[in-house]
């Protein structure tokens, strides 16, 4: 039946289909290796994203342990804590409010504000 089916192709035929034949070959070769590009890449950017969140979660807690240093420098009256906080860039500023009698001191860093918490 082979011997039949390529008696009836001609040349031109044959060549063409192993052509053809070829390309699909070479297309899904091509196909794998852009996938594993692919999945390396999007491995990577994964990677990047867990590095962005968990820095927004360490920037938090940044903030928090900033604003308790600074409030316990100002409640304490420790000198020491807040030449160590203006070194590293931190301002603490007292504000008075008028119905309330305690102080709540203000940690900025140069490049963001304090969240009022």
């Amino acid at each position: 039946m082979v011997n039949s089916t390529l008696n009836r192709l001609s040349a031109a035929k044959f060549w063409l289909l192993t052509l053809m034949g070829l390309a699909a070959l070479v297309l899904v070769v091509v196909n794998v290796v852009m996938a594993n590009g692919n999945q390396s890449l999007r491995q990577e950017a994964n990677q990047r994203q867990q590095y962005i969140n968990q820095s927004i979660g360490l920037g938090r807690l940044h903030n928090q342990l900033v604003q308790a240093l600074a409030r316990l420098a100002v409640q304490a009256p420790d000198d020491a804590l807040l030449e160590m906080l203006e070194r590293h860039g931190i301002n603490v500023s007292v504000r008075q409010q008028q119905a309330a009698p305690a102080e709540k001191p203000t940690a900025t860093t140069p490049t963001e504000p304090a969240d009022d918490q």
